[in-house]
């Protein structure tokens, strides 16, 4: 009987340590919903061979109105990364219209997904003002392009040709193109081209002339800035070049010049000199001097400009050969130009 008790004592124990151990598993609060991010790059276009660079990128997700914002780098290339669905994308940059776009982020394996987008240029045409770049002083932001009138020979003094087409390329710079800041007062920074000349001194209450520019004209700050452009700017010059960003923000190779306009004015004759800036002035109005239409066009505006010049200012022993070869110095980043 005391057996039997103690049996029955041992099973109640056994059954209530089983239920004191049970732990029922009850159901807990939902964890966060895990979303397929995928990392989104590509380029923001203007063009053949054009990225923008600095455009502001604003990304919307059509569904949960999220907003998420990057920018292009110094190539024009963006980075994100965003969860797959709808979206919106808005871009704007300086000298381009606003962009809109609808597009799909898609959940992919990798988790990665290439999408470009394209800027068209404002149709606003860009105009040119000349600045003196004085020393230790950079260029100003955020214009639309870049321009300079480079030398590289200092020994002009004893070069009487060289000294005249020196001068009369300063000449043409001051008589054709209108001071940057009485284009400032109508129109904004990303509307203009602005023409440097660099000089070694600030010219205190005396007109501007040829001869004192010249005089003081920086040829060191020129042939670094030339060096840029390797064998193309070994010569005397003059040369005019632009660019979409400043010279000074350029540091080959690391931060290749990319796309930019050249004209080498060493052959051509210092009574015509003003022919060639001011054709140059209405190359640089055109936004998208890179597309293959407008370089053609304007080196065959450049021909006809010259052969009239010319015969105006009764110019008779200018050779036609003259004439072809001087054109083949208007130099194309990646391109040559076509035979006149």
């Amino acid at each position: 009987m005391n057996f039997q008790r103690w049996r029955i004592a041992v099973l109640l124990c056994a059954v209530v340590i089983e239920i004191g151990c049970f732990h029922p598993r009850l159901p807990g609060p939902p964890g966060p919903v895990q979303l397929n991010r995928v990392s989104l790059t590509g380029f923001v276009s203007c063009g053949l061979r054009c990225h923008v660079i600095g455009a502001m990128m604003q990304f919307i997700n059509e569904e949960t109105q999220v907003k998420k914002k990057t920018k292009t780098n110094e190539n024009g290339e963006y980075h994100i990364t965003l969860p797959a669905g709808p979206y919106l994308v808005r871009i704007e940059a300086e000298g381009f219209g606003p962009a809109t776009e609808h597009f799909f982020v898609h959940e992919s394996v990798f988790g990665e997904q290439t999408v470009g987008f394209r800027m068209s240029e404002d149709d606003t045409p860009r105009e040119t003002g000349r600045s003196l770049l004085l020393p230790k002083q950079g260029e100003t932001q955020g214009f639309g392009l870049y321009s300079y009138l480079l030398f590289r020979d200092h020994a002009w003094k004893g070069n009487p040709r060289l000294k005249e087409l020196y001068l009369a390329s300063i000449e043409g710079y001051l008589n054709e193109i209108s001071t940057i800041e009485e284009l400032r007062r109508n129109k904004p920074k990303q509307d203009l081209n602005i023409i440097y000349l660099p000089v070694t001194a600030k010219l205190e209450g005396q007109p501007q002339t040829p001869q004192w520019l010249l005089g003081h004209y920086d040829f060191a700050r020129a042939g670094r800035l030339l060096d840029l452009f390797g064998k193309d700017a070994q010569i005397a010059g003059p040369y005019i070049v632009s660019t979409q960003k400043p010279l000074s923000s350029y540091h080959r190779p690391e931060n290749p010049l990319g796309l930019y306009l050249w004209q080498d004015l060493t052959s051509v004759e210092p009574t015509i000199v003003s022919l060639w800036v001011a054709e140059f002035k209405s190359q640089a109005s055109t936004k998208n001097f890179w597309e293959s239409n407008n370089r053609d066009n304007a080196i065959l505006s450049l021909r006809n400009a010259i052969a009239k010049g010319a015969n105006q200012l009764a110019i008779t022993g200018m050779a036609s050969s003259m004439v072809a070869s001087a054109l083949q110095k208007l130099i194309w980043h990646g391109d040559k130009p076509k035979n006149p």
